[in-house]
C-alpha cells in the first residue's frame, strides 16, 4: 500500500475517471468499485486534489486486514501503531461501509475500530485524541468487504465537488463532480459551441467554461484535511498550485450559452461566474424550453431537467420532456445532445430514440445520460 492512493467516484464513472487521472499524473490507474487506484506520494496527492474534476475523495490506504469477527477485528486494528499518524492532540472521524455476512451492523464496527484506536495510542502516551464528526484533523473511511477491511484516510476533508465558486445554488442541483464527467463522456472538442437550455443554478455550463479555459476545479477552494497534518508540505502544494493557475487562459476563443426560465437562478450563474473572473464569458438568457432558438450549425447540448422525484411533479412534467425533444427534433439538427435523466417513465416522453445510455449513479438515484445525435429526418 506504499505511495498508493484511492480516489472516488460516483458509480459509473469509475473508467471516465480513470482516463482523467492518466492524463494528471501520466500514470496507469487501476479502476475499481466507487474509484480509481493510483500510485502517488505527496505531489501526486496534492495534484489530484487540485486537478481532478471529477473525483469526490482522494483516500490514503493506511490498514487492510481480514476479519471474521468485531472482537478480532479490535485486536488487529489496535495492533496498528495509530502514534505514527494520529497524535493525543489531534481529534479524528470515522464512516464506515458495510457489504458483509460477517459484520452486519455499521455502527458496531465503527465504535470498535475507534475503541481500539483509542486504546493504543491511550496505551502509548496515558492520553487519548478526541472524537470530532465535524471538522477532524484526521477522518478515516472504513470500507468492508465480506471479511476484507480496508483503513484509509481521507486527504480532501470535505468532497471534492465542493468547488468554492458557490453562494447559493438551486434546490436541485447537479453535483459539479458528474456535471463534468458529463462534459467528458461528450468529448466536447471546444471547437463548437456549448448549449445548456435548462441551466438551473448553471453548473454543467460553468465546468464546461471552466474547463475550456482551463481554470481548475478547486481554483477558490482554500480547505483540504491534508494542510492540517504534520506531514503538510506547503512548498511542494504552493507549487502544484501555482503550475495549475499558470495554465488559466480566458483568451480561449469559446462559446458557450445557459439559459433557464427562472431569472433568480440565471443570477445565481453570474454570481459563480464573477467570482472565477469568468463574467460575460457564457451568454445567459432568460428564456422557456419552448422558445429555445440555438443558431448554431453544429453544437454540443448537455442538460438536467427537472426529474420530478424530489419535487412529486412527474405529471406535470410530462409535457416539459415532450417540449424537449420537439425541439430537440426541430431546432437542434446536427447537434450532439445529451440528456441527464434520473427518470425514465419522463425521459420515454422525449420521444427520440437514444443511440448510447450512460448508466450512472448520482448521490442514491439511478440515472442515465441519454444521447441523442440529431440528424435531419430521423427521429424515431
Amino acid at each position: 500500500m506504499k505511495d498508493s492512493l484511492f480516489v472516488t467516484c460516483a458509480r459509473g464513472l469509475e473508467d471516465i475517471l480513470a482516463e482523467e487521472l492518466k492524463q494528471i499524473l501520466h500514470s496507469h490507474p487501476i479502476v475499481d468499485k466507487g474509484g480509481v487506484h493510483v500510485h502517488g506520494k505527496l505531489k501526486e496527492l496534492y495534484q489530484i486534489n487540485l486537478l481532478t474534476r471529477i473525483g469526490m475523495h482522494v483516500l490514503k490506504p493506511i490498514l487492510e486486514l481480514k476479519s471474521n469477527n468485531v472482537n478480532q477485528l479490535y485486536d488487529i486494528v489496535k495492533s496498528f501503531n495509530w502514534t505514527k499518524i494520529i497524535t493525543k492532540n489531534d481529534t479524528f472521524s470515522i464512516r464506515t461501509r458495510v457489504n458483509s455476512s460477517f459484520f452486519k451492523n455499521s455502527n458496531i464496527v465503527t465504535l470498535k475500530i475507534k475503541d481500539a484506536i483509542v486504546d493504543r495510542i491511550r496505551q502509548e502516551t496515558q492520553s487519548r485524541p478526541s472524537i470530532d464528526k465535524n471538522n477532524p484533523t484526521y477522518q478515516l473511511f472504513v470500507n468492508v468487504r465480506q471479511n476484507h477491511v480496508k483503513i484509509y484516510l481521507n486527504t480532501s476533508g470535505e468532497p471534492l465537488y465542493k468547488r468554492g465558486y458557490r453562494t447559493k445554488i438551486h434546490r436541485a442541483a447537479l453535483n459539479p463532480c458528474m456535471a463534468a464527467a458529463l462534459i467528458r463522456i461528450s468529448n466536447w472538442d471546444q471547437k463548437i459551441p456549448f448549449y445548456d437550455p435548462m441551466c438551473g443554478s448553471g453548473t454543467i455550463p460553468i465546468e464546461a467554461a471552466m474547463l475550456a479555459y482551463s481554470i481548475p476545479p478547486r481554483y477558490k477552494r482554500r480547505s483540504y484535511a491534508f494542510k492540517g497534518w504534520s506531514s503538510f508540505d506547503d512548498n511542494l502544494f504552493e507549487t502544484c498550485k501555482k503550475q495549475s493557475i499558470n495554465k488559466i487562459n480566458y483568451e480561449n476563443d469559446v462559446s458557450i450559452y445557459a439559459s433557464d426560465n427562472t431569472p433568480n437562478n440565471l443570477g445565481l450563474v453570474e454570481n459563480s461566474l464573477k467570482i472565477l473572473n469568468l463574467a460575460g464569458k457564457i451568454k445567459t438568457e432568460v428564456k422557456d424550453i419552448v422558445d429555445f432558438s440555438p443558431v448554431s450549425e453544429k453544437a454540443v447540448l448537455i442538460t438536467n431537467p427537472p426529474h420530478g422525484h424530489r419535487m412529486s411533479r412527474e405529471v406535470a412534467l410530462k409535457r416539459l420532456y415532450r417540449n424537449l425533444g420537439d425541439v430537440l427534433k426541430n431546432k437542434c439538427k446536427n447537434y450532439d445532445a445529451y440528456i441527464f435523466s434520473m427518470n425514465n417513465v419522463l425521459s420515454k416522453c422525449i420521444g427520440l430514440r437514444t443511440k448510447q445510455k450512460h448508466i450512472l449513479k448520482n448521490g442514491k438515484l439511478d440515472c442515465r445520460l441519454l444521447y441523442f445525435p440529431i440528424k435531419e429526418g430521423k427521429f424515431q
